[in-house]
């Protein structure tokens, strides 16, 4: 399986994982302020622009009705076939894991108090 490189702009956090042969790199940008905020780099893969909502925005649009600001894991995706797979929480690296919870946990908690 090929190695993926997850990268963020906000940090230094990175790591490495593999993903399916077929898995595609993924460029993360906000679909409110335009910024590159974070990407999946796989070996030898062709590159998909992502537009999903960075940490400091909220979802607004069709498109980012399921998604977390912030993270990684895009629930349209999910069900696609092994394209997408870098950002399937299956195949994630177990360092993400802890940002992840902490980016649906800082999501959930501001939908709660707006409420």
């Amino acid at each position: 399986m090929p190695l993926a490189t997850y990268h963020f702009n906000e940090g230094p956090l990175a790591a490495v994982g593999t993903v399916p042969a077929a898995a595609h790199s993924l460029a993360y940008v906000c679909t409110t302020c335009g910024k590159l905020w974070a990407r999946i780099n796989c070996e030898r893969a062709l590159w998909y622009v992502c537009g999903a909502p960075c940490e400091l925005h909220t979802p607004i649009g069709v498109q980012d009705w399921l998604c977390v600001p912030g993270s990684l894991i895009l629930p349209g995706f999910y069900f696609s076939s092994d394209w997408c797979a870098a950002a399937k929480p299956e195949y994630l690296p177990s360092a993400l894991w802890a940002r992840e919870l902490d980016v649906h946990l800082k999501h959930l908690q501001r939908k709660l108090e707006n409420d």
